[in-house]
């Protein structure tokens, strides 16, 4: 509905009142005249639920300025070009800490010097030293040569005895090098070799299972050879490189006559850069 003003006109001029009851006649007084009520129609405003003029306003703004309904609307470049550099700075970011670690796998490692966060001995130090010791003690000549005069050798397994620098190597460790070469020869020549117990595992052993023996055993096999390892290590430290280069000697040793019947040994050079908390 449109709303209209009224503007009240002053007049000055008088007409006679109108009789009422009781008026004497010939006396009559004068009143001034009706005023007058001139319309005033106000601007066309469009029809809207805002309750004031300013929001009257706000409601003609377009919704583009307003920000409203813009989804469909396209974007200048320049109107983005902050967020656009925002987020490509994002992604160049986050490629490059994807290439990182894959430009470190691809430098790799090589069989005399190898790089890492580490450079204690590891598993695979374990397999590869073990599996070429065990190779070589197969193929040796002069193992042989027992193996067809004496038959097969009887052994008894040793743990590797550590000489590093500043480095310990626990009991578990210390055996599992020589164990595994005493498996794969086992596992590739049963009928070359007799594999003994230790002498204090099966006395500990003994003792615990049996009740009714006590004292040395006099059937017993005593081992002819021992079979175990030495383990050495040059480290050379600084501020930001750490190098450690490691000699691991295996020896097949004749208990009898004090004399060692093969020896070979395992050479390897770790190199790796300190990192921030090292």
């Amino acid at each position: 509905m449109m709303r209209v003003r009224a503007t009240f006109v002053p007049c000055d001029r008088h007409t006679p009142s109108p009789l009422y009851s009781g008026e004497r006649a010939g006396v009559r007084g004068f009143a001034r005249a009706a005023q007058v009520v001139k319309p005033r129609y106000p601007r066309e405003w469009p029809l809207t639920l805002a309750r004031s003029r300013a929001a009257a306003d706000s409601a003609r703004v377009s919704p583009e300025y307003r920000r409203e309904g813009t989804r469909s609307t396209s974007r200048s470049p320049k109107s983005c070009s902050p967020p656009c550099l925002t987020r490509t700075f994002i992604r160049v970011v986050c490629f490059t800490a994807l290439l990182v670690p894959l430009a470190a796998f691809a430098v790799g490692c090589t069989s005399a010097v190898e790089s890492g966060h580490n450079t204690a001995l590891d598993s695979v130090n374990l397999v590869e030293m073990t599996d070429r010791m065990a190779a070589r003690i197969a193929a040796d000549p002069r193992v042989q040569e027992a193996i067809r005069t004496g038959g097969p050798l009887k052994v008894v397994v040793q743990p590797a005895e550590n000489h590093m620098t500043a480095e310990v190597l626990p009991p578990g460790q210390a055996e599992a090098f020589v164990t595994r070469v005493r498996s794969l020869l086992s596992q590739h020549a049963p009928n070359q070799y007799v594999w003994v117990m230790n002498r204090e595992t099966f006395y500990r052993m003994r003792g615990t299972e049996r009740e009714d023996v006590l004292g040395p055993a006099p059937d017993a096999v005593n081992p002819q050879y021992a079979l175990w390892a030495q383990f050495y290590s040059l480290t050379d430290e600084n501020s930001k490189r750490r190098s450690s280069a490691y000699l691991c000697a295996f020896e097949l040793t004749d208990l009898q006559r004090r004399t060692t019947l093969w020896r070979d040994s395992y050479q390897v050079k770790k190199a790796t850069n300190k990192g921030f908390l090292d």
